[in-house]
């Protein structure tokens, strides 16, 4: 796409790029490492590093870059870089604080586009824990029937297998019917995989003796967690806002909000999220250069 040269994402670039990250980033998920070494085969990732700055470019069939995280002087001569081939040049996960930015620096040169489908669901702990009010009173009563009806234990994700959490994923991708569009089967597998040197936190449902359902993430900063698997072998009436309630409560108590990332477009991924009652949004847009 560019004449910058891009490496393979490996896990020797964390300590580097999440310094910067912590240092400049939006606290996003898209551009956390660890997100971007879970996706770096189904969007077909490599990232450029360099001083006080990272960019991450996807060669998939529609070719962009991930608006790069760094410092201004940094972001400024990398864009400029990127200009000067002539080349078509796309940013996807533009956040508002960047948009500002190409607003300072490269004033009317970017068409700024709004991007739903990337936006990331911030989720409130307590909501997740307690269910309260009127919107969940129905799922508050599936929960409560889920429980008196099964035999349930709360393990975290590091007492079981792996091949007994990738049994849980490759069941779901049978059964996922409302998510046929959802390719993450080389992310779930690098999650579960990598689980340890990416340091996630998580926990597994037991049911009825059966590992059954799994859900984990990492942190994106002291108060937010990002959620980067959810999975369960059937979608049991119930056991969805159990999962999540299970894993609120397994968190120290700075933890306060939980990313639920994007929804890729995908209309049932994105009734259950609104569903959650999320309590803002972190909206993103697409910029294309004119």
């Amino acid at each position: 796409m560019s004449h910058i040269e891009t490496a393979e994402i490996d896990l020797s670039q964390a300590d580097i790029v999440g310094e910067i990250y912590y240092k400049y980033s939006a606290h996003d998920a898209a551009h956390s490492f660890k997100s971007l070494f879970i996706w770096k085969k189904d969007m077909e990732l490599s990232i450029y590093t360099g001083n006080d700055i990272y960019a991450v470019k996807s060669t998939q069939e529609d070719r962009f870059w991930f608006f790069p995280v760094g410092s201004d002087e940094a972001k400024k001569e990398f864009i400029e870089r990127l200009i000067s081939t002539g080349e078509r040049l796309v940013f996807e996960y533009v956040t508002e604080g960047d948009v500002s930015f190409l607003e300072k620096y490269f004033p009317g040169k970017f068409e700024i586009i709004p991007a739903p489908d990337n936006s990331e669901y911030i989720m409130d702990r307590q909501i997740m824990e307690s269910l309260p009010g009127k919107h969940f009173a129905k799922d508050r009563g599936h929960v409560n029937k889920f429980v008196k009806g099964h035999e349930l234990r709360t393990v975290d994700i590091h007492s079981i297998s792996k091949d007994e959490l990738l049994d849980i994923t490759r069941t779901w991708d049978k059964n996922k019917r409302n998510y046929e569009e959802v390719i993450d089967r080389s992310a779930t597998t690098t999650i579960i995989s990598h689980m340890d040197e990416l340091d996630l936190k998580g926990i597994a449902i037991i049911m009825d003796d059966e590992p059954y359902a799994v859900i984990a993430g990492f942190a994106l900063d002291e108060e937010l967690v990002d959620c980067c698997l959810q999975k369960c072998k059937e979608n049991v009436q119930g056991l969805s806002y159990y999962l999540r309630q299970e894993y609120a409560k397994s968190h120290a108590e700075n933890v306060r909000f939980f990313n639920w990332e994007e929804d890729l477009g995908v209309e049932g991924l994105r009734r259950a999220k609104e569903l959650m009652r999320p309590v803002r949004m972190l909206d993103m847009y697409t910029g294309c250069l004119r």
